[in-house]
């Protein structure tokens, strides 16, 4: 594998981030309550956008809205996020990285994965999707096959790890031909549509 040269990353700002929305689950910069750099997973997260550019991203699971930050650093170009949460504390986490960036291109839609489709439609489509949300076997299915329904040609996926998304994963690769796993490395799956 080659190796990646990350950019540097404004650790007071992603302070900042973690300090107004104080929860202590583990994330893409962080450690419980201590914010470190995760290199492992984001060199998947920069061989995947170096790869595809995607101008219109989908995310399941906000949280601190880390991910929106980590796009917008290794992907200037990104357009749009569109990212759904059901914790209402993340709204203010994407206001803080819209305004780092001096953009509105997060769009937040708060609610439950997947009772928020009742109300919710996606317009348009979208080039890369990233789920970290639902780590149970039914959400982690359901949320793969929101994105396919989509046609969400490129899905990165957390946790690889947990049992649980593993026969999730298997499921889905079980029922879906055209989707491949290109790779599972540092936790996260990287699948593509051929």
């Amino acid at each position: 594998m080659k190796e990646i040269n990350m950019p540097e990353f404004d650790f007071e700002f992603l302070e900042k981030l973690f300090q107004s929305f104080p929860h202590p689950e583990g994330s893409t910069f962080a450690d419980g309550w201590v914010v470190v750099t995760k290199e492992g997973k984001n060199d998947v997260h920069k061989r995947a956008l170096e790869k595809f550019r995607p101008k219109r991203v989908l995310e399941f699971g906000t949280h601190k809205a880390e991910y929106a930050y980590l796009l917008k650093v290794l992907n200037p170009k990104t357009e749009e996020l569109v990212t759904v949460c059901q914790l209402p504390e993340s709204k203010q986490c994407v206001d803080l990285v819209n305004e780092y960036f001096g953009e509105n291109f997060i769009k937040f839609i708060e609610g439950r994965i997947p009772e928020v489709w009742e109300t919710e439609t996606l317009e348009g489509s979208f080039d890369l999707g990233w789920l970290d949300a639902g780590h149970c076997y039914d959400l982690a299915l359901g949320d793969l096959r929101k994105m396919r329904d989509l046609g969400i040609p490129v899905i990165l996926m957390d946790d690889s790890d947990m049992e649980s998304v593993q026969l999730a994963m298997d499921a889905f690769l079980k029922e879906n031909s055209e989707y491949h796993l290109i790779e599972d490395t540092a936790g996260i799956y990287w699948l593509e549509k051929v």
